[in-house]
C-alpha cells in the first residue's frame, strides 16, 4: 500500500490506517465478549456487572468504532472524494452530536450493567460509528492533519483497551505509546 502512494498522500494511508486498527480492536473486543457470553451460556450464569472485562470490552468498541469511522471520513476529505468535499454545516449538528454522545453513555453504561448482551455492544458500535463521522464531517481537509493525530490517539487507546480484554499486557503497552 506504501508503494502506490505518493508521499503527498502519506496523511490519508495514515487515516487509513488508523482506522484499520480501531477496527481491528472493535472485532477483536466484540469476539471476545461473543465467547464469553456463548461460554456463560454454557455455564447457566450471566457475566459479571462492571469488571474490567466488561468496561474494557465497551470502551474498545466505542473508541475503536468512532476512530474507524472517523478516519474514513478523514481519509475522504483529504482524497477529496465528492461525497466529501463540502464540509457539514447542519446548524443541528451540535445537537446531533449531544444527542448522540448521550446515547453511547447510556449504551456504555448498558454494556457495563449487562456484559452478556451482544446486542447493546453492537448498538454502542453502530452508535459510536455515527458519532465518529458526525464529530469528523464538520471540519475542512485543512484541519484533516490534526484530526488525524487525535484520531490515531484514539487507535492507540482503542488497542490498548482491547489488550485489556484480552488479557495482553504487550498489547496495553503499546497501545498506550500510541495514545499517549
Amino acid at each position: 500500500m506504501a508503494i502506490r502512494y505518493p508521499m503527498t498522500g502519506m496523511p490519508q494511508m495514515v487515516a487509513l490506517l488508523n482506522g484499520f486498527g480501531g477496527a481491528a480492536s472493535t472485532l477483536v473486543a466484540g469476539a471476545e465478549l461473543w465467547n464469553a457470553t456463548a461460554t456463560a451460556r454454557e455455564a447457566a450464569s450471566p457475566l459479571p456487572a462492571w469488571t474490567q472485562f466488561a468496561i474494557a470490552t465497551a470502551l474498545t468498541g466505542l473508541i475503536g468504532a468512532v476512530t474507524f469511522w472517523g478516519s474514513l471520513v478523514a481519509f475522504g476529505k483529504l482524497e477529496e472524494l465528492p461525497q466529501f468535499k463540502k464540509a457539514w454545516t447542519d446548524p443541528n449538528r451540535h445537537w446531533i452530536n449531544l444527542g448522540l454522545g448521550l446515547g453511547t453513555l447510556l449504551l456504555l453504561w448498558g454494556v457495563c450493567a449487562n456484559p452478556s448482551s451482544n446486542l447493546l455492544y453492537w448498538a454502542l458500535v453502530i452508535v459510536g460509528s455515527v458519532l465518529g463521522c458526525t464529530l469528523t464531517m464538520p471540519i475542512g481537509g485543512a484541519d484533516m492533519p490534526v484530526v488525524i493525530c487525535l484520531l490515531n490517539s484514539y487507535s492507540g487507546l482503542a488497542a490498548a483497551a482491547a489488550g485489556f480484554v484480552i488479557d495482553n499486557s504487550v498489547l496495553v503497552i503499546a497501545g498506550s505509546l500510541v495514545g499517549a
